[in-house]
This record gives structure tokens, C-alpha cells and sequence, in this order.
């Protein structure tokens, strides 16, 4: 298990989809766990505490802000359910759909009537869907700033930190999460700032389920 960045295959999605820089370019394939016998610092408990709280998330609920790399804005509807199932659905007039299902990513463009579909181990989001969350391996650097109520977390590659970066960031006091900001090998950013967020709610197991059976025939071809 690994820590990797990947460039993605397909350059339309690159160039149609808002979300690429979140779900084209996978910050995050897995991660080792290498538990640490010396004594914790104060960073270490702080990111225990992070650890701690995304472990008592069953289900996210929330309206997202994304900005894209080339400073358009897009809205919609942000649904997470543990472990590795999450949806997008953007508001008019973006015409995407993103569904992931433990095992797949789907992509669903309308405007274009396309569909793509690629491993949910490509996304840097199998790090807040995963059973078990741990930023502290051999394989992965964290970075931990606190300022103003806030903490940003940064994970990158310990070998390759050119490679590319997640930041997540979090209210302080109490933790709550709040963006992520992935930053791919060009320097190009994606942020997802999240409100309004409930969590711990019920979420229909549909929402999580890709099921247009006239637009999976298209993922055959």
C-alpha cells in the first residue's frame, strides 16, 4: 500500500470537468500504517485529534463551493457515506454528476452525453472514505498549521513531495472540517470549501448507487 500521485488518461475530462484536479489527479492510492513508539508532540496530538473525529464520521451531508484551476466556481450538493461511498451533484448549469461507489468512480456528463468510470483508489477522497484513517506512515509527510481557529493538514509523498499535495482544513475548537485543497505536480490548486454541513444523518444508500441503465452502456464501449 502506497502513497501516489497519478496523471490521468483521458485530457477531456481535464479540460470539461470542474472536479478534475479532485478526482483526475489521485493524491492518495492507500496508506500504510507504521505505528511510532516515540513520544507524541504536541503536532502528533493534534492530528490524533483529527484522526479521531473523521473516525466518528458515518455520513456527511453538505452544500459545496469549488473553485476550479482556472477560477471558475461551480455549486452543488456533497453527500458522503463510510466506508468509500460519496456523490457531487452539481447545480444547473454544470451537468455533472461524480458517484462513487466503494469500487468506481462515475463520472456523468450530460451536455456531452458522456461517461467515464475510474478505480475509487485514484481519488485523494479514498482518504476520508477509507475505514481506517491514519496521516502518520513512514510513506506520507503531515504538516500540521494552526492559526486564527483554524488547522490546515498537508500529506504529500515523503520521497516525492513535488509530486503533489491534499490540505485539508478544520475549524479548531470544535474540529469540524471544513476544505480541501489539492495542489497536483504543476502547482495547480482545486479547493472544495463545504457549509451548511450535517453529519452522522440518514442518507438513502441510492444516492450511492450509479444506476442509468441507458448511460452504462456506455461505459462498455
Amino acid at each position: 500500500m502506497r502513497f501516489c500521485v497519478t496523471r490521468i488518461w483521458h485530457l477531456k475530462w481535464i479540460n470539461r470537468c470542474p472536479l478534475w484536479g479532485i478526482l483526475i489527479i489521485g493524491i492518495f492510492c492507500t496508506l500504510d500504517i507504521y505505528p511510532t513508539q516515540s513520544k507524541a508532540s504536541p503536532e502528533d496530538v493534534h492530528i490524533e485529534r483529527i484522526e479521531s473525529y473523521l473516525a466518528k464520521i458515518e455520513t456527511i451531508r453538505a452544500r459545496f463551493n469549488q473553485v476550479s484551476p482556472d477560477g471558475s466556481v461551480s455549486q452543488g450538493l456533497f453527500y458522503l457515506r463510510r466506508p468509500g461511498r460519496f456523490r457531487f451533484e452539481y447545480d444547473s448549469p454544470t451537468p455533472l454528476l461524480v458517484v462513487g461507489d466503494s469500487f468506481w468512480i462515475v463520472f456523468e456528463d450530460r451536455e456531452l452525453g458522456q461517461l467515464e468510470r475510474i478505480p475509487m483508489s485514484s481519488t485523494p477522497l479514498s482518504i476520508l472514505t477509507q475505514d481506517n484513517i491514519d496521516f502518520r506512515s513512514e510513506s506520507v509527510a503531515a504538516t500540521l498549521r494552526i492559526e486564527g481557529g483554524l488547522m490546515w493538514l498537508t500529506l504529500h509523498e515523503r520521497d516525492d513531495e513535488e509530486q503533489g499535495s491534499l490540505t485539508l482544513t478544520f475549524d479548531q475548537s470544535p474540529t469540524r472540517l471544513r476544505q480541501w485543497i489539492i495542489t497536483d505536480s504543476q502547482g495547480l490548486t482545486t479547493e472544495i470549501t463545504l457549509s451548511q454541513t450535517e453529519t452522522n444523518v440518514p442518507l438513502d444508500p441510492k444516492l450511492f448507487v450509479y444506476n442509468d441503465s441507458q448511460n452504462e452502456n456506455l461505459l462498455r464501449k
